[in-house]
């Protein structure tokens, strides 16, 4: 690289994928000097040269100054390597924004938790923990001495919990027990099944556990849409909210995917898309709740509704 300003210029490189392991950049100048930066989640935060959710390396040039820049890259999970680089003052204000927006996501969730019942709220805990892991604020801030293999685990262990969870919210949910015998039971299996998946993602390697997280991430949306679909013929209360909270998950997870292998470009609609679709769909499942649990109350107020039906809606 070779300023052609006649002013210092100030810039930082960032890499806008959180989720990788162990970054290092190494400058080498015109008078043969090495400097030497790390980055990534390997690291703790102090160790960092910059203590950022994301890998990010701050690099100055005098006028005329040149330099050559070679980068080591060593990460478990998918070698997502969009960068750019922006004067220092731009990336503060940027990084801010971000900041910002995330804040109000785990603001969501954190209120749509404390809002909803029981297996709604762990669901959230689960996924809001596996989504801080993933986008780096989680290794900065709430566990940052926790570097290495077992900060790994938390991004798959995580949202293999969230699935299951979400598995169980479905069955108390459509209340599959009383109306879909049959579909209570396939997803009881599915239950049993992805706690085991989900213990296997503590004893296997990490890169292991995260094809584990994806093939459950996959086959949990590919489900619980199916059983909305149920739940919709059956004419559940709400079932109609609750298969369309599913389907923008779904979207959000197939474009965080898509943008991984490298076929879309990262911009804020890929690298987000999970989180912002995330946020919605949790939204219309707490709508979905409320509806559901009134409609439910009315039947029973009219007669036609078991007890048993409306316990289950306060159990979900």
């Amino acid at each position: 690289m070779e300023s052609r300003s006649n002013q210092r210029l100030d810039r930082m490189l960032e890499f806008t994928y959180a989720y990788l392991d162990d970054i290092r950049l190494y400058r080498v100048n015109t008078n043969g000097t090495v400097e030497r930066m790390r980055s990534g989640r390997a690291p703790a935060p102090a160790d960092r040269v910059v203590a950022h959710r994301k890998p990010v390396f701050p690099l100055s040039f005098e006028p005329g100054e040149r330099a050559t820049l070679y980068l080591r890259v060593a990460t478990h999970a998918s070698m997502t390597l969009n960068g750019r680089l922006a004067p220092t003052f731009e990336f503060y204000e940027d990084s801010d924004q971000e900041y910002v927006w995330l804040a109000l996501y785990f603001g969501v969730l954190v209120a749509l938790g404390a809002y909803n019942f029981l297996l709604y709220s762990l669901f959230v805990f689960s996924f809001g923990v596996a989504a801080s892991s993933m986008n780096g604020l989680g290794p900065l801030l709430l566990w940052p001495g926790l570097v290495g293999e077992w900060g790994n685990r938390i991004l798959p262990t995580g949202y293999t919990l969230a699935a299951i969870l979400a598995v169980m919210f479905a069955r108390s949910f459509l209340n599959m027990r009383s109306i879909a015998p049959r579909w209570d039971q396939a997803l009881s299996v599915i239950a049993i099944c992805w706690w085991c998946a989900t213990v296997l993602t503590l004893l296997v390697s990490v890169q292991d556990a995260l094809r584990i997280m994806s093939a459950m991430g996959v086959l949990t949306t590919a489900f619980l849409i199916t059983s909305g679909v149920a739940g919709v013929r059956y004419l559940i209360p709400a079932a109609r909210i609750y298969l369309l909270a599913w389907l923008l998950l779904l979207v959000g997870a197939a474009l965080l995917s898509v943008r991984n292998l490298g076929w879309i470009p990262s911009n804020f609609f890929t690298v987000y898309g999970l989180q912002v679709d995330s946020a919605i769909e949790m939204i219309l499942l707490s709508f979905g709740l409320a509806t559901r649990f009134n409609e439910l109350k009315r039947q029973k107020g009219r007669g036609s509704a078991p007890v048993g039906v409306v316990a289950s809606a306060t159990r979900a």
